[in-house]
């Protein structure tokens, strides 16, 4: 990010971003509010009941080829939540403190 108007980033030969989302960009960002909505702010919950709720909202979304996993260190979290990786189309659950 670069302070000034839309031009700013032309004139520095840096690629101008799109002013509005894509259909899918809006769909992962629509993701990512359910999840914190629904999941992150919410009371600890279980990794593995993390992981439904995760899945139902995934499936809910309409995006294809997205992923829900535990991750590794978290398998036995008392308290988990979500991270969205959009590169990987993936939503992991992690431990939480």
């Amino acid at each position: 990010v670069f302070p000034g108007d839309q031009t700013v980033c032309g004139r520095l030969g840096l690629s101008v971003s799109e002013s509005t989302l894509n259909t899918e960009s809006a769909a992962v960002l629509a993701l990512n509010d359910r999840l914190t909505n629904e999941i992150n702010l919410a009371e600890c919950a279980p990794a593995v009941e993390v992981a439904d709720a995760a899945q139902r909202i995934v499936d809910e979304s309409g995006l294809e080829g997205w992923t829900v996993a535990i991750r590794a260190d978290s398998v036995e979290a008392a308290c988990a939540k979500t991270v969205v990786d959009a590169p990987t189309r993936t939503v992991a659950i992690v431990k939480f403190p």
